[in-house]
């Protein structure tokens, strides 16, 4: 089964609504551009089978992302298909719990009843509740981006780049202290050709979070 982009500025209203998101089985909501293409990436590098159709959408900066969770929370009348909905942003200034709390209080904001989340096994980043709508429950899976072990002011995906590049032998453990923010080491194009040409379990190792969100959403 194919894995759907959402183009919001190039497709209109009705071709995201009616022409792929009643289509979808589950939607993964991004918080930018590097979180689409590098999930992108690991499901062809690893050929990670696909067995429902899954959208991506890119929410263009993490305070949008709780609207956008909501939004498609709203619309599961329309999305009849849709089971669940997962959503993947950066941890930033705050732990993994923390974040994914607070899409989680911009959900009940909007009086949406929502379960208490519950970590997913196999990884400390990725956390599962319930949104109960009038019409069918829908599970919301959140995985937070970021090392927090690492000295970066911010912890974002590019964390897991500098990861992947630490087991790769690409850099020294002793730059990371030398940068305040991942993305001074790597950006997007680089992501994506580091993880090309890398190592498949090293990839595993690094993206776990990413992994993980997968197959909650697969299985």
């Amino acid at each position: 089964m194919p894995i759907v982009q959402l183009r919001p500025p190039e497709e209109s209203f009705d071709e995201i609504i009616f022409g792929k998101l009643v289509k979808l089985d589950a939607i993964i909501l991004c918080e930018g551009k590097t979180e689409v293409e590098t999930v992108k990436q690991i499901i062809e590098k690893l050929s990670i089978e696909i067995p429902i159709t899954i959208g991506l959408a890119d929410c263009k900066g993490i305070t949008r992302v709780p609207r956008e969770t909501w939004a498609i929370a709203a619309l599961v009348k329309v999305a009849r298909k849709l089971k669940n909905i997962g959503v993947l942003v950066d941890a930033e200034n705050q732990n993994y719990i923390d974040r994914a709390k607070s899409i989680i209080d911009s959900l009940r904001a909007k009086e949406f009843k929502v379960e208490d989340l519950k970590p997913v096994k196999n990884s400390q980043q990725v956390f599962e509740t319930i949104i109960c709508t009038d019409r069918k429950p829908i599970t919301l899976t959140i995985a937070v981006s970021g090392i927090t072990q690492y000295s970066f002011k911010k912890h974002t995906i590019e964390n897991h780049t500098v990861k992947l590049m630490l087991l790769e032998g690409k850099i020294e453990k002793n730059t990371i202290s030398k940068h305040e923010a991942a993305e001074e080491i790597v950006g997007r194009e680089k992501t994506l050709e580091i993880i090309k040409q890398a190592n498949r379990e090293n990839i595993k190792k690094a993206y776990n979070h990413i992994i993980q969100i997968l197959k909650q959403l697969t299985t």
